[in-house]
């Protein structure tokens, strides 16, 4: 399996024993990448009165403190990617507790806005392939995968 194979070491022994990073861990990295340069093309054409089309009929719903969420949590997210991808534990901490905090947000946003643009489905299929996230990340701090940030490249 590829989270428990290992790179040969080098002459000084500086790779030795060093964990390959798993293709998942890589796939999650740029998902949650390619979601933050989405989202910063979006807010530039928005900033930039670019017409969004049904976008933007949609989007006058929102107010600034729903981008500021939407944008944190979107760099949350990345940045507990980033932490996966370093193989470090506190990605596990970081997933659970943005997805804590996604499910506040999401409350907030049914309560004070009604049903959502995606659709109750929607919301649904990203709180699961989201919690997947988690468990993958958990699964991964439990097999050993994961340390205390000391694994380099």
């Amino acid at each position: 399996m590829l989270t428990e194979s290992l790179v040969s070491g080098s002459m000084d022994g500086s790779r030795a024993n060093r964990a390959r990073r798993p293709v998942l861990v890589w796939v999650i990295l740029i998902f949650y990448a390619f979601s933050m340069l989405s989202l910063v093309a979006l807010a530039l054409m928005r900033l930039s009165g670019h017409p969004l089309g049904e976008a933007a009929s949609s989007a006058r719903i929102y107010t600034w403190f729903d981008y500021l969420e939407s944008y944190g949590l979107a760099a949350l997210k990345l940045a507990a990617a980033v932490e996966l991808f370093r193989l470090r534990r506190v990605a596990v901490k970081l997933f659970f507790g943005i997805f804590i905090l996604n499910l506040l947000a999401t409350g907030y946003d049914l309560f004070s806005k009604g049903h959502p643009s995606v659709g109750l489905t929607g919301v649904l299929v990203g709180f699961a392939i989201f919690m997947s996230i988690c468990l993958y990340s958990w699964w991964l701090g439990r097999k050993g995968v994961l340390g205390n940030g000391l694994a380099t490249a």
